[in-house]
């Protein structure tokens, strides 16, 4: 099955003080997963958007994590199971380039190299690194949501986009609204 259309919304909205006025960006990212995770730690990162802008996140899950999810064990959490994505590979090209991230992971000990073979992986091609979660897949999508200090808002699913010229009503199954005066709408598929 071809997966869900996800949705960025934008909102600009002017705050005013007695001197001076500021224009504040919100942005709604619907979706939990590592895409949205990372969009939304990128975007709380930018120095220069920082003050001006407000970052919230609704997803139909109970949690975080898409298709990288993890199920705990409720009588002994430190037993999971990755339900999606197990491990990541890193191709040399693709780690240099991003080796910022890999770096910043594997120190954090969110990601640490897979020493064991995978059954029936294909060969790797020499430099490729085998990574792996050790709190679980979801700790990865977790992380950045936690470096972003944002706003996430679980068991909300998107139900209806209803545009009130000039506005878009976002309505969650939940009924719980977001109404503003003035949204622009950026799609893209899913994780």
């Amino acid at each position: 099955l071809y997966p869900p259309m996800r949705f960025i919304f934008y909102l600009t909205y002017l705050f005013f003080n007695s001197r001076s006025f500021v224009v504040m960006t919100i942005i709604l990212v619907v979706g939990g997963g590592l895409t949205r995770a990372g969009t939304a730690s990128l975007l709380s990162k930018s120095s220069h958007l920082a003050s001006t802008l407000e970052v919230a996140v609704w997803d139909k899950a109970r949690g975080c994590g898409g298709r990288m999810s993890t199920s705990r064990m409720p009588s002994k959490p430190n037993c999971t199971a990755d339900l999606g994505a197990q491990y990541i590979t890193a191709i040399p090209s693709y780690a240099r380039t991003h080796s910022n991230f890999y770096d910043e992971l594997t120190s954090s000990g969110i990601l640490t190299p897979l020493k064991l073979p995978i059954e029936g992986q294909k060969t790797n091609s020499i430099g490729t690194v085998d990574y792996i979660c050790p709190l679980g897949s979801s700790s990865l999508v977790k992380y950045y949501f936690e470096q972003a200090s944002i706003q996430t808002k679980f068991e909300r699913k998107v139900s209806r986009l209803e545009y009130l010229k000039p506005s878009l009503k976002v309505s969650s199954t939940k009924e719980q609204t977001a109404h503003t005066k003035q949204w622009n709408v950026f799609a893209e598929s899913g994780d």
